[in-house]
């Protein structure tokens, strides 16, 4: 009944998106894409550097892998400005082919780390790396084509690393909110929260390194990504609230040794996170999305009720034997 349950409403999410013309779906979509991304790579990176703290939260992280295999059906044009001058790389045909073909890639290899993780096989590590691999692809292709090629002929080497980035903090965040339901977990959620500490600080400094670059530069193909921004209402709020929520805050709470073995602070923090996240999407698309707000909580809805479903069966269950 659950695994029904959870069909109908992925399903219910890919009929919303393809219906959605106004490109809402795409801050819900890349916020869930981040939580379900950024829970396998924190158990695939903690697995490689033989971190044993991630052993009783894996389970649920793990649970939301299955997830990934509705993201290529998500895959779908926005309203492009370079639509009306198409290139070599920027083809809608291309465009549907490459990012659906990569997520799905991504997906098959992130179940196939789940189930050797779980069975505690020796290829876990392989398939570890190689989810690694693919996801540095798949989200270098979701951050230049579905939000950067907005701004073509805008680029920025640092804002695929951001994305990146932000998964992973996506992925503290939700091991955060397991650790408050669970409370038992604290030496986990210590570790999380150092870790959270350690990329809100490196967070804030790709965001310095690109905004100090593009400011010093001051070429114009350049400094129109931040001044169209800016120029509009909410702009400088949107990025002033990102920076808060996803550098500031964090790092000046977690300087404080005993807020990381805090749950009741950490699930706090973890909300706030994820907040910074929407606020991040939000100033990336505020130029070109006319964001809907029926459109936003029903996709937002079928996004993370999906995502709820996959993990909340696993929430109770613990590796034995750590």
């Amino acid at each position: 009944m659950k695994r029904l349950t959870l069909m109908a409403v992925c399903a219910a999410l890919v009929v919303l998106v393809q219906l959605d013309t106004s490109g809402t779906h795409l801050l819900p979509v890349l916020l869930g894409m981040a939580l379900t991304t950024g829970a396998v790579l924190v158990v695939a990176a903690a697995e490689l550097s033989n971190a044993q703290w991630i052993a009783p939260v894996k389970r649920p992280l793990l649970a939301a892998a299955p997830l990934l295999f509705v993201f290529p059906f998500l895959v779908r044009l926005a309203s492009y400005p370079w639509l009306a001058h198409e290139t070599r790389w920027l083809r809608p045909d291309f465009f549907l082919a490459r990012n659906a073909g990569a997520l799905l890639v991504l997906a098959l290899i992130g179940n196939l780390y789940r189930r050797a993780s779980l069975t505690e096989s020796p290829a876990k590590r392989k398939w570890a790396v190689g989810y690694l691999l693919t996801f540095v692809v798949a989200k270098t292709m979701v951050a230049m084509d579905w939000v950067m090629s907005f701004d073509y002929p805008w680029i920025s080497t640092m804002f695929p690393v951001l994305y990146m980035v932000e998964c992973f903090d996506a992925g503290l965040a939700l091991i955060g909110l397991i650790c408050f339901v669970r409370r038992q977990t604290e030496n986990v959620l210590y570790d999380a929260a150092t870790l959270l500490f350690g990329f809100a600080l490196f967070w804030g400094g790709l965001t310095f390194a690109q905004y100090l670059t593009i400011w010093y530069a001051n070429l114009p193909e350049e400094v129109h990504y931040f001044t169209l921004r800016f120029g509009l209402m909410g702009g400088r709020e949107f990025f002033a609230g990102a920076v808060a929520l996803l550098f500031v805050v964090p790092f000046s709470v977690l300087l404080i040794h005993r807020a990381r073995k805090n749950h009741n602070v950490i699930f706090v923090l973890a909300h706030l996170v994820l907040f910074g996240l929407v606020y991040q999407r939000t100033y990336h698309l505020l130029p070109y999305v006319n964001l809907q707000l029926d459109w936003l909580l029903a996709e937002s809805f079928a996004m993370f009720g999906a995502l709820a479903l996959c993990i909340r069966p696993d929430l109770g269950q613990t590796d034995r034997g750590v």
